[in-house]
């Protein structure tokens, strides 16, 4: 694969410029090949929502690779991308051991040549996919996520700290590792936020809250600037491209009726407990503390209601049915006995994360994770007539800028530059829904609207 040749004294002048420094191809027999020069394209998927990092490889292949070196899949591959960015002194890079899990869309472009892709996962994927748990088990979510990675999938959790208090004490079914951390993770939570199991190609697996992820500072504001303030192969240029929008599109996925049968704006717990036959219902509604990202603005507005009641007080909307053990354990709770306290506050947030979604093309960067919170600076599309009327009220886009998370990264290198398809969601707005609206009033009719526009 080749290298991109966007470079001036071996510094790349462009954050799109990448080397393919080495794809080494262990075989069966433990020979280890260089295959860079058939990598056609490569392409690195992380997602907070995932435990596991799927890397994606065409290849171009004139010798018989697959014959030759009896490739089957299990085989481990070793990557090393890197650059000199030309705003800094050091070095940016990827380093990535992955394990062939499927070879598929075998094509013969030309006789002697054949194609084909590789898609590989983490080894710890296999391990997964090897094992079982059925043992009892005792401790803080964290430690048994911790003792998890380490005994069952034979690798490491990277940010080990104690963030649950709760001890519970239970019995694994029969569960895949990966199973087992989600079947956990629905008893964690940190002041009503979710926790989230996932891996980053910088830095591993982690196990990280809501909450956590949005007390980080912002990693990067973004804007859709149309145009450069910089000269082409300076330092600063090479820093505004670092935060341009190539491309933006969403489905926007501002779905009312969706979010509220997920109980995003209220719901309620009923919990029977067995033991001392205690029977309890209680009536949660979505809370403004939330509002994580951009707390100016909730998700919805107090005016919409249905059958005469705001969407906060529609609490049979969503009904969470537990059942408990209190006495199962002596002096521990068991696994459903946290989870009637943190459901309704954990289902509710989670939903809220999904109310608004975007896709943006940012050029390629090494340092950008899942988990990061970024800024978007979006500047209206407005019809210049419409701007220069009465309603003029500034050309930032408040309904798309603000606050994001980032849920899902796309690496691609595709042999002549690289870029990043980076998924991002916010859980509120940039403005209050229930604040004044200026369109439909007696100065603004729609006629006039048109008539401007």
């Amino acid at each position: 694969m080749p290298s991109t040749s966007k470079t001036e004294a071996t510094k790349s002048i462009l954050p799109s410029s990448y080397d393919i420094i080495s794809v080494k191809l262990t075989l069966s027999n433990s020979n280890v090949i260089e295959i860079k020069e058939l990598v056609a394209s490569l392409e690195i998927v992380e997602s907070i929502f995932a435990p596991v990092i799927r890397t994606s490889m065409r290849i171009i292949d004139g010798f018989g690779l697959l014959t030759d070196g009896h490739v089957v899949g299990g085989e481990k591959i070793s990557i090393l991308i890197g650059r000199f960015p030309l705003d800094s002194d050091e070095a940016e890079s990827f380093k990535l051991n992955v394990v062939i899990a499927e070879i598929h869309d075998h094509t013969t472009p030309k006789p002697g040549l054949q194609a084909y892709s590789f898609t590989c996962l983490s080894e710890h994927a296999f391990v997964n996919n090897a094992t079982s748990i059925n043992r009892s088990f005792d401790g803080t979510i964290t430690d048994l996520i911790s003792n998890i990675c380490t005994n069952d999938l034979n690798t490491k959790l990277d940010n080990i700290e104690e963030k649950s208090s709760d001890a519970i004490s239970g019995i694994y079914p029969d569960l895949k590792p990966y199973d087992a951390i989600t079947w956990l993770l629905r008893n964690s939570t940190d002041e009503g936020t979710p926790y989230f199991f996932y891996e980053t190609i910088q830095d591993g697996l982690q196990f990280n809250s809501y909450k956590q992820l949005n007390d980080k500072e912002v990693y990067r504001e973004y804007n859709n600037s149309s145009f450069y303030k910089s000269t082409v192969a300076t330092p600063s240029h090479y820093n505004e491209a670092k935060r341009k929008i190539i491309k933006m599109s969403s489905e926007l996925n501002t779905s009312i009726y969706e979010l509220i049968g997920k109980g995003a704006y209220s719901s309620t717990v009923q919990t029977l407990d067995i033991s001392t036959k205690k029977y309890t219902s209680v009536n949660n509604s979505y809370k403004e503390s939330f509002e994580k990202l951009n707390p100016r603005g909730k998700m919805f507005s107090d005016n919409i209601q249905f059958n005469n009641t705001q969407l906060v007080n529609n609490h049979k909307s969503k009904e969470f049915f537990i059942t408990k053990n209190s006495k199962s354990f002596k002096g521990r709770n068991n696994y459903h006995n946290v989870i009637s306290n943190s459901i309704s506050d954990k289902t509710s947030q989670f939903a809220s994360l999904s109310f608004m979604g975007l896709d943006i093309f940012v050029y390629g960067d090494f340092n950008l994770a899942v988990g990061n919170k970024v800024n978007l600076q979006i500047t209206k599309s407005t019809d210049v007539n419409i701007q220069e009327s009465n309603r003029k009220t500034g050309m930032q886009d408040l309904l798309l800028s603000g606050n994001y998370m980032v849920t899902s990264i796309a690496h691609v290198f595709d042999g002549t530059e690289y870029k990043c398809d980076v998924g991002i969601q916010k859980d509120s707005l940039n403005f209050d829904l229930d604040s004044e609206i200026k369109i439909g009033s007696s100065q603004n009719t729609s006629s006039s609207i048109l008539r401007n526009g």
